[in-house]
């Protein structure tokens, strides 16, 4: 952030305007919208999902020119409860338009960007990705569980290219939109191209995880685990 202090006390009002606050305080940031929705289909079915509106740009978006700024994410996901007698299934898409989670650049190499502690507080995988999740969960007895689940994701990292700085050889970062602690105004400098961006554009690479959990409550709250994880990334 460009202020002093992170967090602007006008923001604890209750009964608020932001963008009336904003203007008046000069902020710099950025403003999110989100839905959430669960929709209990039957009596073991439900469809629930996420959508996220950062930039855009309707005539663009119109147009599907694919602008680095016509940004939003989306999550759906179904959930079915005994599957099987004790048995609960789970299918779920995630996806992020490159450069969603980031926003300008300050002048001086810092941005303004959706995380904590340099960590996305939104998706682990940042953005410019799309993945499908399969989770089973099962229990057999009243104590023991088992869980298994199934992530495979295709995602688009940023690349080294070769390039040349007062006759001296070396290599800058393309940014294809993945790192949301990247800047991305629309400058060249900062965004690859501000035209015919698409997602898991980049050095594109397929993330397979897999994960077996079983757990057994020996006493109340105290839990024995065991895991076993698999995680291959090819690129």
């Amino acid at each position: 952030m460009s202020r002093s202090n992170h967090f602007e006390l006008q923001y604890l009002n209750p009964i608020i305007f932001y963008r009336a606050v904003e203007h008046a305080l000069g902020s710099p940031d950025n403003e999110l919208i989100g839905l959430d929705w669960k929709l209990n289909l039957v009596n073991h079915l439900s469809f629930y999902g996420q959508f996220l509106l950062d930039e855009f740009n309707i005539k663009e978006m119109t147009k599907r020119s694919g602008w680095w700024a016509n940004k939003w994410a989306l999550q759906v996901g179904l959930k079915y409860i005994d599957i099987a007698p004790n048995c609960d299934g789970q299918i779920e898409f995630n996806v992020a338009r490159p450069f969603i989670y980031t926003h300008g650049g300050n002048g001086d190499g810092s941005n303004d960007d959706y995380t904590t502690y340099n960590q996305p507080l939104a998706h682990p995988l940042g953005a410019n990705f799309y993945e499908f999740i399969l989770n089973l969960h099962y229990q057999p007895l009243p104590r023991f569980t088992m869980n298994a689940k199934l992530m495979v994701a295709v995602v688009g990292d940023d690349t080294l290219m070769p390039t040349t700085i007062n006759g001296t050889g070396g290599y800058e970062v393309t940014n294809y939109g993945s790192d949301i602690l990247r800047p991305a105004n629309g400058d060249l400098s900062n965004v690859t191209q501000d035209y015919n961006n698409k997602i898991a554009q980049g050095a594109r690479g397929i993330i397979t995880n897999i994960q077996f959990l079983a757990s057994y409550q020996a006493w109340h709250n105290i839990f024995i685990d065991a895991e076993i994880t698999y995680r291959n990334k090819s690129s």
